[in-house]
């Protein structure tokens, strides 16, 4: 038996770059689909 697996989509891109604007287009396109936003902030601590 085949089992269905969902289809899972990365977008990433620069600071106002449109990947909310894709994401919401996706969205409403695909039938049942589910959009997670996820921020991630890297601190970088210099020694000197």
């Amino acid at each position: 038996m085949k089992k269905n697996l969902p289809l899972v989509v990365a977008i990433s891109g620069v600071s106002g770059g449109g990947k909310t604007t894709i994401a919401k287009h996706l969205n409403e396109r695909l039938q049942n689909s589910k959009t997670l936003f996820l921020m991630t902030t890297i601190l970088m601590v210099l020694k000197t």
